[in-house]
């Protein structure tokens, strides 16, 4: 049997047709909710459109004097007009931060498309459809500080939170800006050496990346900001010890790679536009707080399971060991 083509009445192909020129919704948009091929939809709203033109041409527009015509020009150029000073105005005075803005968003309306909802909020579709992700492990670590942490509202409070994201330039910026600190100690970054060869991508854009985007915030908000960067013996990798500040980099990990690129943008930032920034080169430093899979906690934590028969080996990860019980006792002893 041969292909059957479904037919669509004048009338529907108008209402769609001017749908598409009025662009409150896109083309894709369109295609969904009414059905149609968004080729199909392309087609009808270039025919509308020529036919308008010529339209206006001929102007023959039945029970419209010209003089009519003019004044109803008039009116929507005025009404547009008024509009953009109003849409102008709303966002100069729509002080929302990207999140809230986000909120207001209908991702429902059949009126107006999620894109244009966005534009007229002065924000990015794609913020849309961001999520933050919080992993388990900082999850806990924000969990820690609890017991010193006060509403900022009640009296007394001293330490205040700010939410960001090492990947967003925007709200990097903004906190930058806004807080107008005197110090910046940037301690943040994706800090596991093994994991950075799952993920080199993310480990550059936090850790690497995410040092510029303070760097440049600090930069052009114009306050005088003391930065303290902190670098990782990683950085040396395979460079023979003993190591100081003149020992050459020579890293081995995704993560390390990213500490040599940071530490760098330290300096260039320091001696290009004179900014107060310091790096420190932190060797091993431990603490209760890191996470199980470091490889001291991993240890300490091996022993206790290994002693009470609750584990029978231990892996480390991308050194290529696995120690049975007898071999691991005898390392400690």
């Amino acid at each position: 049997m041969g292909k059957i083509h479904k037919q669509y009445s004048p009338s529907f192909k108008a209402k769609v047709a001017l749908e598409a020129i009025g662009e409150e919704e896109t083309i894709l948009e369109l295609a969904s909710r009414y059905g149609v091929h968004p080729t199909q939809i392309k087609r009808w709203k270039k025919t509308a459109t020529e036919q308008m033109i010529e339209l206006f041409k001929d102007g023959r527009q039945k029970g419209v004097g010209e003089k009519e015509k003019n004044l109803f020009i008039e009116e929507l150029y005025r009404k547009i007009g008024q509009l953009k000073v109003e849409l102008d105005w709303l966002k100069k005075n729509l002080d929302l931060r990207v999140k809230e803005k986000v909120l207001l968003i209908e991702r429902q309306s059949k009126m107006i498309s999620i894109k244009r909802q966005a534009e007229l909020l002065g924000t990015n579709r794609s913020r849309v459809y961001y999520e933050r992700r919080v992993n388990p492990y900082n999850l806990e670590l924000m969990h820690l500080i609890d017991h010193i942490y006060i509403d900022p509202d009640k009296l007394g409070a001293r330490l205040f939170l700010h939410y960001g994201d090492l990947s967003d330039s925007e709200q990097v910026s903004n906190i930058i800006y806004n807080i107008k600190s005197d110090e910046v100690y940037h301690l943040g970054a994706q800090s596991h050496v093994r994991v950075s060869f799952n993920i080199p991508e993310y480990t550059g854009n936090v850790t690497a990346l995410g040092t510029a985007r303070i760097l440049e915030a600090i930069r052009r908000s114009g306050n005088k900001i003391k930065f303290y960067q902190a670098s990782s013996s990683e950085m040396f990798g395979a460079s023979k010890p003993p190591q100081n500040e003149d020992t050459p980099f020579k890293p081995r990990s995704p993560y390390a790679c990213a500490k040599v690129y940071a530490y760098w943008m330290v300096v260039n930032y320091r001696q290009g536009y004179n900014i107060f920034a310091s790096n420190g080169i932190l060797f091993n430093h431990e603490s209760p707080c890191r996470g199980e899979t470091f490889v001291s906690h991993k240890i300490t934590r091996a022993v206790a399971a290994i002693l009470a028969k609750k584990q029978d080996y231990l892996y480390l990860g991308n050194w290529g060991i696995c120690l049975t019980p007898p071999q691991f006792l005898k390392l400690l002893t």
